[in-house]
């Protein structure tokens, strides 16, 4: 059995880039981190 990601490369991406962040509690980088995921979009 082959386990696959339900998640795209860009999805990953930005997931590992947000918890990774050392504030993910949403002030500053973490919006930063958002908007431009979503402009990429």
């Amino acid at each position: 059995m082959s386990s696959k990601s339900i998640l795209g490369k860009s999805s990953m991406t930005f997931l590992e880039n947000y918890l990774n962040n050392a504030s993910p509690t949403g002030e500053g980088l973490p919006k930063k981190i958002v908007k431009n995921s979503l402009s990429k979009e």
